[in-house]
């Protein structure tokens, strides 16, 4: 290769693109991909020493560097400009990105790369896939400080056994990572003392998911405003540890992946494609069960159209915490389903709709019974809700209801 001319290896998979060669050129390629620092990762130095010698004859000693990108509209649109384009029916490319030293990412040329071994490409995929997980487990962990919450102050919060585990999972996983990252490889040794956690990383994930369950259920018995108002106050208290057991889960469950990867890359390369593969797909499965749960809940609160604007009215203060209630739920699902990724996540904006609703509603509805034969109102309750409607109309826009705050107090539930 010309002195004057620089070289980085590239690797794309539905998981991420990898970059590899020196510091000042794939810093280069990797800005052009995204600008994005968070779209932007440096490979640890075990996976940049197998990614590096995957490509055969390229500069395995010019691997300095290494960077894992996210696949996004932005880097695709990249890829495409620049002629790299995948060729393999899974979507999978290998190549080498080639331009001018120093100004690479304005005039690089790519050509597809030959591979040092048959075991390369699944090297290639797997070290992507690790990357993401990598990026995910971040991700949750961002969650979790967003919300001021801690993994060692989430276990102190809690008698549950099951959830207690994971403070000794993560432990584990600590000291398994620090090894692997000094050693470049997961020992039997290393292994043995994690292998066996994700049975108990699924019981914690489970009882998560039941408790998030059951508040869909509860929401979905209330008709009264009391018994929205107590259920919407218990599950505004209570989300936020449930989701913060969930998120620490879900990023332990990760962290044990990208340690599982590494091991079979260690003692069976030529079975890494198969095991990559099944990895995503139980990872899949968790995050689809997950979803199905948050969507669940967040659904619940759509039934709050079932309370009569006669109740509404005879309970203003209570119809207003109600929407303020779900309105922070809805925050706190909406927090959560972004760092996990869930998208078209439907949730309703609460915020003093049904209280205004009732009160413009609620004079039509009783001129139209009124103009009717035999109109008439079930309760005399409602008769003397209605009759006051109208001068509850009036004052509105001289007296607007006030928005509540909505502050979230954590406590360990009952």
């Amino acid at each position: 290769m010309d002195t004057d001319e620089a070289a980085v290896g590239v690797y794309q998979h539905e998981n991420g693109i990898l970059l590899v060669g020196t510091s000042v050129d794939v810093q280069a390629l990797a800005e052009r991909f995204d600008a994005s620092s968070k779209n932007t990762v440096k490979l640890t130095p075990d996976l940049l020493l197998a990614a590096g010698a995957a490509f055969q004859g390229f500069c395995v000693a010019q691997a300095q560097s290494g960077r894992w990108v996210k696949l996004t509209a932005e880097s695709a649109t990249v890829l495409r400009q620049a002629g790299i384009t995948a060729s393999t029916k899974d979507g999978m490319l290998a190549g080498v990105a080639r331009g001018p030293a120093g100004s690479i990412a304005a005039h690089l040329r790519f050509k597809p790369a030959v591979l040092a071994t048959p075991a390369a490409p699944m090297v290639l995929a797997a070290t992507v896939t690790a990357m993401a997980f990598r990026q995910a487990a971040k991700d949750m962990t961002d969650y979790l400080q967003e919300i001021d919450l801690k993994v060692e102050q989430l276990l102190a919060e809690t008698r549950n056994t099951e959830v207690s585990r994971l403070r000794g999972i993560s432990l584990a996983l600590d000291e398994a990572t620090r090894i692997h990252e000094q050693l470049g490889t997961v020992s039997s040794t290393t292994w043995s003392k994690i292998q066996g956690d994700s049975t108990d990383l699924h019981i914690a994930l489970s009882s998560a998911l039941e408790h998030l369950r059951g508040f869909a259920d509860d929401a979905g018995t209330a008709v009264s405003s009391s018994e929205f108002s107590s259920v919407t106050g218990k599950i505004r208290s209570q989300l936020p540890f449930w989701l913060a057991v969930l998120s620490t889960a879900i990023t332990l469950q990760d962290r044990l992946a990208v340690l599982e990867i590494a091991r079979v890359t260690a003692t069976a390369p030529l079975e890494l494609d198969n095991h990559r593969a099944a990895i995503e797909l139980a990872r899949a499965d968790r995050l689809g069960g997950v979803s199905r749960a948050v969507r669940s809940l967040a659904g619940a609160f759509h039934r709050l159209d079932l309370l009569t604007n006669g109740e509404k009215l005879r309970h203003p203060r209570r119809s207003t915490q109600i929407d303020a209630n779900v309105n922070t739920i809805n925050a706190q699902l909406a927090a959560f389903a972004h760092h996990a990724r869930l998208e078209n996540l439907a949730l309703i904006d609460a915020r003093n709709r049904s209280w205004r609703g009732a009160v413009g509603e609620v004079p039509k509805a009783a001129r139209d019974k009124a103009k009717a034969l035999g109109a008439r109102v079930t309760t005399a309750g409602e008769q003397a809700v209605l009759d006051m409607a109208a001068r509850i109309e009036d004052k509105r826009r001289q007296d607007p209801p006030t928005d509540p705050g909505s502050d979230v107090t954590l406590r360990d539930p009952e």
